[in-house]
């Protein structure tokens, strides 16, 4: 089930998808995500309503500063970039909503729906490993 779903400026393409898809967990980044979901090779036969999808091509992690101590040390944790997760909206036509900040100036947060024939295939299909 899908569920209305509001987007903040902090938010990302992964926090959006939870929202979307009302899944509870505690992943919050891409590299959590193989510990919380196992990744099935994308075939369209396969997608249903409310799964997320994922497009994995030419990922890379590139070092940030992401953490200051209490004596002003900065250090760089590693982000994976290049990986973009969807939530699958309709399957006929197929249709895939996401949050972007790469259409608006400034990189202002918008959420999009478009039709898969539109976009590169996803690499796989995220299912919620079972506890």
């Amino acid at each position: 089930m899908l569920h209305r779903t509001v987007i903040t400026k902090a938010d990302t393409c992964i926090t959006y998808a939870f929202k979307r898809t009302g899944t509870k967990t505690e992943c919050s980044s891409a590299h959590d995500l193989d510990k919380y979901f196992d990744f099935v090779p994308y075939e369209s036969s396969l997608i249903e309503v409310g799964d997320i999808v994922l497009w994995n091509q030419d990922r890379m992690e590139l070092y940030s500063g992401m953490e200051i101590l209490e004596n002003g040390a900065i250090i760089s944790h590693g982000v994976w970039v290049k990986i973009h997760v969807g939530v699958i909206e309709s399957i006929e036509p197929k249709l895939v909503s996401d949050f972007t900040r790469n259409v608006m100036p400034h990189h202002v947060p918008t959420i999009r729906i478009r039709d898969l024939s539109e976009t590169t295939t996803p690499n796989f299909i995220l299912k919620r490993k079972l506890d």
